[in-house]
């Protein structure tokens, strides 16, 4: 009787055909040495595999249920981590909840830590498979054929099981642990239902601790993984094809155990119920697919998966997986699929042991591939535990095969070639995936690298394109941002996030025109977009279109009446444009909100001070300057407060602190406004000339301020003080501010009469002041227009206007 003297030395199964005659003969068992040196290897290929693992950060769903999930923070409360408040974003998978909540009790978000154990768990499976297979090849139905090369075929499995790139998304992506925890489980149920029956058809005694430890790891794999639910279907037709013979034996010999795994279905119910049935990414909640298009759309996805198992070079994060769009694209994968389940049912009735494999294979993938629409129609975690049936398929398959061929004494060329050739397939095979197992890793390095990877692979993947565009914009990469946002929104106009994204990237260009018509999109595309109202409401702001900015603010703050953002930009809209005591009511809201918001105190301060409430107005802005010491506004605007008061000296140490603030958009206003305010505390003070530096200093911050250049014109046209006085110069600059004012302020027109005058052109000083008491008439402005009248008298005999001393 041949006995096989080298196990370890096959890499892939048929290397036994080089020592035995015949693979019907049966040996010895390997010794336990052998077994235990093939787990060091394993754990030493995976160790390997991933290596480089260990930094990659946490990126996409990583962010949502370890960085910024407060459930997994109190390991003293293991009832929180189960049963979470907001079961619908963190609960669900009590298992999974479990551990990332040990792994923050050790570590924090240390990343290390996470991916340390999501590679003890794929290690931890592989050896479990090693340890299915091997004990299911021993098996009295298979030991004929398979006894002698059990542990080597069950080794060539796992080893290419573990360090296969297909398994990456499930390893290295930590959140996905999730799916090699219920693979790992899903193995162990099936182990311990394996030993648990041995023990009985060896002692003829009850192996109930196996087969609780069995029902415990079905309960944990279906908290880690909803799919596990299978689990009871699939451990039944191995009973039955490898070590009961019949269903009714089955269920006779172990029908507490089935019964208390079908009673974890109560688990799965209650995740499902608790979770609102994943209604955001499962089911009906899912936008893209219906059952049907779902449906159709598998059968590509299977034949996808199983060509990654044998030839994995189209590796993705994200596939976004459309659906069919010609009878084609169904037919020819839906026939390859039907081809296969046939293969399935007929292996199921002459080949039970192969059946029941091929069968596991639809059974495990059948809660994502199949009626029930996913958000995502194709994801690789899904095959970390079918991979190992392609493998087993391919490898005990082949074995067994090429086994019945050699057979034949005639065939002696045949049994040579099987001899020698697996050796260097298999080294290659391993070799191989192990170096391109390295490479993915490498991928996942950052969560730009692993987008700009779905992006090269998949360059119609609008989210693709969008995850890496708001990646690029974390980065201060704002043109490669704004251009990854733009083939997203070409490839999905209508996804709200992608065109109010792009709008807020136009923004920081200024161009408030594309703000507009992004902003406008998304909101088109979801109504219930808070913040793109609240953007579109600041472009349109921006654009000098108040009301219409006024309507977006309210719209955003009737969806959302906590939207700070809202309640703070309408005040002081509000505050310039109609209604003062709203605008005041609107900024107390904000700030019960966010009490130490200094741009608040300072909107709430601008807002009393425009109601006459100086005291109210300069409490506000000493908090503001107490939260945010360089508040350039809050000190300008304290400044004029400080001259009203007549105390110059103070007022003008804040205009100093406000011109001294970091260059800015909105800051050059707040600088002009303290160069002003410095003007007016020296002119107080009687420094007539250095007040005119400080407000042609203000003209130059701003040089498209209207009021900054009638202030400027008005003290160069009426000063006192002769030496001040520069009629031509005044001229320039009331006639700039007429031009941006369109000649429809009166106090501006007023302002280029009395330049005119000083200049020496008295009737275009009369003609300037006609049409300002027109204006002013108009408007009801009494006081505006008797002092007009007073100063055309002076035009009229030749004389200039000039303020008194």
């Amino acid at each position: 009787m041949a006995r096989l003297t080298q196990p370890l030395s096959l890499l892939t199964p048929v290397d036994h055909l080089a020592t035995t005659h015949s693979i019907e003969t049966v040996g010895a068992r390997p010794s336990g040495w052998a077994t235990f040196f093939c787990a060091l290897l394993i754990i030493a290929a995976a160790a390997i595999a991933y290596h480089n693992s260990f930094t990659v950060p946490f990126i996409f769903d990583d962010r949502n249920w370890i960085v910024e999930n407060p459930t997994i923070r109190d390991l003293g409360h293991p009832a929180r981590i189960v049963f979470p408040d907001r079961a619908n974003l963190f609960g669900g998978r009590p298992t999974l909840s479990l551990t990332l909540a040990l792994n923050y009790w050790l570590a924090g978000t240390d990343v290390r830590g996470y991916h340390a154990v999501n590679l003890a768990i794929h290690v931890l499976a592989g050896l479990a498979l090693f340890g299915v297979i091997r004990r299911v090849l021993l098996a009295p139905s298979l030991r004929s054929r398979f006894g002698d090369n059990a542990t080597p075929l069950a080794f060539a499995t796992a080893l290419l099981w573990v360090v296969h790139p297909l398994q990456t998304e499930s390893v290295t992506y930590i959140i996905q642990r999730g799916e090699s925890l219920a693979g790992l489980f899903f193995l162990m149920t099936l182990y311990c239902v394996i030993r648990g029956a041995g023990l009985h058809e060896r002692t003829g005694r009850s192996a109930w601790w196996w087969y609780v430890a069995a029902a415990v790891s079905c309960v944990l794999g279906v908290g880690a993984k909803e799919w596990v639910a299978v689990a009871p279907l699939v451990m039944l037709l191995f009973d039955r094809a490898i070590l009961s013979g019949s269903f009714r034996r089955a269920i006779a010999e172990r029908g507490g155990l089935y019964a208390a795994l079908v009673a974890t279905w109560a688990i799965l119910a209650w995740e499902l119920v608790s979770t609102n049935f994943h209604n955001q990414t499962t089911g009906v909640g899912v936008a893209t697919f219906r059952p049907l298009s779902y449906f159709v759309t598998q059968p590509a996805v299977i034949v996808h998966y199983v060509g990654q198992a044998f030839w994995p070079n189209d590796l993705s994060l994200d596939y976004n997986w459309l659906p069919p769009h010609g009878w084609l694209e169904v037919a020819i994968p839906g026939s390859i699929v039907v081809a296969l389940l046939a293969l399935t049912v007929w292996a199921l009735i002459w080949r039970p042991a192969f059946g029941a494999v091929g069968a596991s294979f639809f059974l495990i993938l059948a809660p994502t591939s199949s009626f029930l629409p996913m958000a995502d129609a194709a994801a690789e975690h899904r095959m970390y535990l079918p991979l190992a049936v392609v493998l087993t398929l391919a490898i005990v398959g082949g074995f067994y095969i090429l086994g019945r061929r050699s057979d034949s004494r005639k065939q002696s060329a045949l049994r040579r070639a099987i001899h020698w050739a697996p050796i260097g397939l298999s080294a290659f095979a391993v070799v191989a995936l192990i170096w391109t197992t390295i490479e993915r890793n490498h991928d996942y390095r950052s969560e730009l690298a692993i987008w700009q990877d779905t992006v090269e692979k998949r360059p119609q993947n609008w989210r693709a394109h969008y995850n890496l565009a708001c990646q690029l914009s974390a980065l201060d990469r704002h043109a490669a941002a704004i251009h990854q946002y733009e083939l997203a929104v070409k490839i999905a106009p209508n996804y709200a996030p992608a065109n109010h994204n792009l709008g807020s990237e136009l923004a920081r260009l200024g161009d408030y025109d594309g703000v507009i018509t992004y902003e406008r999109r998304a909101i088109q595309a979801d109504p219930n977009f808070v913040e793109a109202y609240v953007s579109l409401g600041l472009a349109l702001e921006k654009s000098g279109r108040p009301r219409e900015a006024i309507n977006n603010y309210e719209t955003a703050i009737e969806l959302n009446p906590t939207c700070f953002d809202a309640l703070n930009n309408i005040g002081p809209l509000l505050s310039r444009t109609a209604d003062t005591d709203e605008a005041v009511k609107r900024l107390q809201q904000a700030l019960r909100l966010k009490p130490e918001s200094a741009k608040a105190h300072y909107n709430l301060g601008a807002a009393r001070l425009r109601q006459g409430k100086w005291d109210e107005a300069e409490r506000e802005y000493e908090t503001t300057l107490s939260i945010d010491p360089a508040h350039a506004g809050a000190h300008a605007d304290l400044a004029g407060i400080l001259i009203l008061r007549k105390q110059y000296d103070t007022a003008i140490e804040h205009c100093r602190r406000a011109i001294v603030a970091p260059e800015s958009a909105e800051i050059a206003a707040f600088v002009a406004v303290a160069h002003s305010n410095w003007g007016s505390a020296l002119q107080a003070q009687g420094k007539s000339l250095e007040a005119i530096d400080q407000w042609r200093a203000a003209v130059n911050s701003r040089p498209g301020d209207a009021s900054l250049l009638n202030h400027l014109a008005w003290a160069l046209a009426t000063s006192p003080d002769g030496l001040v006085r520069d009629g031509s110069g005044a001229l320039v600059y009331a006639r700039r501010a007429a031009e941006l004012t369109q000649g429809s302020d009166p106090i501006i027109l007023a302002t280029l009469a009395a330049a005119q005058a000083e200049a020496g052109r008295y009737p275009q000083a009369v003609q300037a002041a006609e049409r300002a008491i027109d204006l002013a008439e108009s408007q009801h402005n009494v006081p505006l227009v008797e002092s007009l009248k007073n100063q055309i008298q002076l035009y009229e005999s030749g004389r200039a206007f000039h303020e008194e001393q």
